[in-house]
């Protein structure tokens, strides 16, 4: 008998968890998803399974309440499996969405999401998920993520974009195109310039915290912001 899982993907905002959740629904086409952002929570609390043995919800900001969704199945044959996405900050502070013009992500969301995320990360029902990561090596997300549902996806990770499920809403995409390595750097274009000056003037840490988890070997890239 496959084990039942509920695959809750949080963290932060504009770091691919759109992109993960249709790697997801791809990958695990008998499995239930939902539409739109649906809180883990109340996923938790209505259960809504039915016949599939896999549930997958996705909401930055649940986050938030992985202490409470995880006591929601303490004691059930479901268990929760928790897959935080991350970003290189300098990245996520100047992403935008298609649906507003200004920068997405607040400097002050952004403190308050990080500071939650190192507080739930070393959990070992946990599984953080970089955006490099994801768009770089989609099939070892893909050997990461199979290992902790317990079953192996239907489809590639990298092959998705081929087929879109019906209902999927990819506004947060800003489209549907091929993975794309590129968009890594996108912080480093000149019309954001002043975006991570301002970045950090409120955030004098971000070199430090940039080295610590690896995104930069030192601050030497400050050279171009001072």
């Amino acid at each position: 008998m496959r084990p039942s899982r509920s695959v809750i993907v949080c963290g932060m905002p504009r770091s691919g968890s759109t992109l993960l959740k249709l790697m997801l629904q791809t990958g695990y086409p008998d499995s239930k998803h939902f539409g739109r952002e649906r809180s883990g929570l109340r996923v938790a609390r209505d259960e809504w399974p039915g016949p599939h043995s896999l549930l997958v919800s996705k909401r930055p900001n649940d986050v938030f309440s992985v202490d409470e969704i995880r006591e929601l199945y303490r004691g059930r044959a479901r268990a929760p499996v928790f897959i935080v996405t991350t970003r290189d900050p300098r990245a996520m502070l100047t992403s935008k969405h298609v649906r507003r013009a200004d920068y997405y992500v607040s400097v002050e969301r952004w403190r308050a999401l990080w500071a939650h995320i190192k507080y739930v990360r070393s959990a070992p029902d946990v599984l953080t998920v970089d955006y490099r990561e994801l768009v770089q090596a989609p099939r070892e997300v893909q050997r990461r993520l199979s290992a902790a549902i317990g079953e192996e996806p239907a489809a590639p990770f990298d092959s998705v974009g081929e087929k879109v499920p019906k209902g999927f809403e990819t506004a947060a995409l800003n489209g549907i195109r091929p993975i794309d390595t590129a968009s890594l750097d996108k912080w480093r274009d000149p019309q954001h310039h002043e975006r991570i000056r301002a970045v950090l003037r409120e955030i004098p840490d971000l070199p430090s915290v940039l080295v610590d988890e690896g995104y930069e070997p030192d601050d030497s890239w400050l050279a171009g912001y001072r």
